[in-house]
């Protein structure tokens, strides 16, 4: 019931990861895993045109359909190649690669790994119609078990199973940074200053 604010991305990363590191000593967080979590690269719309500014590894979703190129709407394509005008990217589920230029309507992630405990407090950053799932709208690890994460939503009492082999638009919801607070209720406000 206390909101925790930082003024930049870097402070609240380092503000959660010392929250989690004290909350692991106390016994409050269980089982541990890794994820893989999708963070927006926040490119323009000029700079998602210039090759130069994906890198290899970098995971782009187109947010249409576009047959002629061969690339659905909502799935993750990886850059594993690119030139002075094209990217290749490869299909999630066959491996297939294509080899395009940068002028459509895409989303544009880079990849991390974290750390996920039970006892956790995450939160979708991304809309899901089809999941249910909002931005900002937080929960709870309840159990992992093998490849599997078992999470309880915070504003109800509905479950659900995600996959640890798929990544994610998530994120830890431990500590907001003041833009992102905006709209938040509390009890209590701590604020990195």
């Amino acid at each position: 019931k206390t909101l925790i604010l930082a003024g930049t991305n870097t402070e609240k990363l380092a503000i959660t990861q010392a929250i989690r590191g004290k909350l692991k000593d106390e016994g409050g967080l269980g089982a541990t895993a890794n994820i893989t979590q999708l963070q927006a690269k926040n490119l323009t719309l000029v700079q998602m045109r210039y090759t130069h500014n994906f890198e290899l590894g970098d995971v782009v979703m187109p947010t249409r359909n576009y047959k002629r190129r061969g690339l659905e709407k909502g799935k993750l394509y990886e850059v594993v190649g690119k030139d002075i005008d094209r990217l290749t990217l490869k299909a999630p589920d066959d491996g297939k690669c294509f080899v395009i230029d940068t002028i459509f309507e895409k989303a544009v992630y880079q990849r991390d790994q974290i750390e996920i405990a039970v006892g956790d407090r995450l939160q979708w950053k991304k809309n899901n119609r089809q999941l249910e799932r909002r931005n900002g709208q937080e929960f709870l690890v309840t159990a992992i078990e093998g490849d599997h994460v078992q999470i309880q939503y915070l504003d109800s009492n509905r479950t659900e199973i995600i996959n640890l082999q798929q990544a994610h638009n998530l994120d830890y919801a431990l500590v907001s940074t003041i833009y992102n607070s905006q709209g938040k209720t509390a009890n209590q406000a701590l604020i990195a200053a």
